[in-house]
């Protein structure tokens, strides 16, 4: 939260084109929707290559925008992050 307004951060900005940017937004919750079709569940599978019991959590859900004037594009320049040895 910054000055009382929560943030919701996301990782999957695509790029535009060749450039290093992308658009993102800031909106007003109530500019969108969102719709469940299968809730919250869980469940354990055994992994023999890892010699361990990994917890699985699945949902089925979509995010939508319902009143165009309750938020704004913002664009930000992003870039491809690399590790080197």
């Amino acid at each position: 939260m910054i000055n009382r307004v929560p943030i919701f951060e996301t990782g999957h900005i695509p790029k535009i084109g060749a450039t290093d940017s992308g658009f993102g937004a800031i909106f007003d919750r109530r500019a969108l929707g969102f719709l469940t079709s299968v809730g919250m569940t869980s469940g354990t599978e055994h992994d023999n290559s890892l010699r361990a019991t990994e917890l699985v959590v699945v949902s089925d859900y979509i995010a939508f925008e319902l009143d165009d004037a309750r938020g704004a594009p913002m664009r930000y320049e992003i870039e491809a992050h690399v590790t080197n040895t």
